[in-house]
């Protein structure tokens, strides 16, 4: 029965293929993949596809999906657009099209267009489509006297992927922290009159500080719609360089990214614009001394490395101290109510970081753009105190 089912799909797939391939200069009807078991690979992928075919009314895309999806509420949002279909009823075609020609221009290509190196589409206008029912929220609101600005936050560990049981075998803990590290930030925003709102969908930890104004949504408390709903509204979100700060770029919010790894200045167009990144430092354990800026974008960083990449280097990974997250996001709120202004003495002090790159024309040429279109910087107060990390200390 397998074998004819098989048998059946490549004689249903070759003359569908020469079809489509014959009317494709009127009439393009595409197929891809988007792994929408992972959030972050769903708002990315799907919201730079959606910009590529921006005013192309010729062109409709079909994408077969990974489950379990990641979040339904988002899924069923993209899904709106009417030039994409999300469908595994497609997933034989779109398989036998790659054995058919993988460079075919029926096919999404997951390098290109789905995942491009670089991408300054959170400077556009946002892809998903409106949301017209906020009464989760406001009854969320509501219940909890939220009547000021709220943040949300999120930390990133290995409890989710636990709970779902992933069979992704790379190692990402490096990328972990914990949220004992926001203690500092948490009391600050409540002592500015901010409500603090934890997201995520599992959590490992709960919050350390008690407050009718921190509210911890993971766990037994996670509601995938409501979720979206906050982010989307939040005053600004605060998080790593994960998943879910994926959120904000299709919501063209800026976001606070802290404990930011791997360093790369090309994947720092994938996030949204006017952000602020604090990166974790990396210390050469049999040297004892911090990587620069430079050495840590040569590292080659592979992210389907299968081991541990930076203990394979000899290389400790160091998180964010609880004063680093706080003063930059002091700088957030300050950089927010200046309607995303820098007076001369913090572009200065940008400028101070840029200009560790400058030695190499292609990287300065992309610092440039990434810099006029996205305008993504990091926190002064990180730069003034870790001074020898400007540095080429060889």
């Amino acid at each position: 029965m397998r074998y004819f089912k098989k048998s059946l799909q490549y004689l249903i797939s070759y003359p569908v293929y020469f079809f489509l391939y014959i009317i494709s200069p009127f009439l393009r009807i595409r197929f891809g993949r988007i792994y929408a078991n992972r959030v972050g690979h769903l708002c990315f992928n799907t919201d730079n596809y959606l910009s590529s075919i921006k005013n192309k009314k010729n062109v409709f895309t079909f994408f077969c999906y990974d489950e379990p999806i990641s979040n339904e509420y988002l899924f069923r949002l993209f899904n709106k657009n009417t030039n994409i279909f999300f469908s595994n009823k497609v997933r034989f075609l779109y398989y036998i099209f790659q054995n058919i020609n993988k460079n075919s221009k029926l096919l999404v290509s997951n390098q290109n267009e789905l995942h491009p190196k670089i991408s300054f589409i959170s400077s556009q206008e946002r892809n998903l489509p409106p949301i017209n029912n906020y009464d989760l929220l406001n009854e969320f609101l509501k219940k909890n006297n939220i009547n000021d600005k709220f943040v949300c936050i999120n930390n990133r560990d290995n409890q989710y992927l636990k709970e779902i049981n992933s069979q992704d075998k790379n190692n990402h803990n490096f990328r972990n922290f914990k949220i004992s590290s926001f203690n500092k930030t948490i009391k600050y925003l409540v002592d500015q009159g901010f409500f603090v709102i934890r997201v995520g969908k599992i959590s490992e930890n709960p919050i350390q500080y008690e407050s009718k104004k921190v509210i911890d949504l993971t766990n037994k408390n996670y509601n995938e719609q409501l979720q979206i709903l906050l982010l989307e509204k939040c005053y600004f979100f605060i998080g790593g360089s994960s998943g879910i700060s994926q959120l904000q770029r299709i919501f063209r919010k800026p976001s606070l990214l802290i404990n930011y790894i791997p360093f790369n200045i090309f994947d720092m167009t994938a996030w949204s614009k006017n952000s602020i990144f604090l990166p974790k430092k990396l210390l050469k354990t049999d040297k004892q001394k911090y990587l620069n800026f430079k050495e840590m974008n040569d590292l080659n960083y592979d992210i389907h490395y299968k081991g541990d990449f930076f203990k394979d280097k000899n290389i400790d990974v160091i998180d964010n101290s609880e004063d680093e997250i706080l003063n930059a996001c002091k700088e957030m709120i300050n950089y927010l109510e200046n309607n995303l202004k820098r007076n001369k003495k913090e572009i200065e002090m940008q400028n101070t970081f840029w200009k560790q790159f400058e030695s190499n024309y292609d990287l300065k040429y992309h610092i440039s753009q990434i810099r006029e279109k996205i305008d993504f910087g990091i926190s002064e107060y990180f730069i003034k105190e870790n001074t020898e990390i400007l540095e080429n200390n060889d």
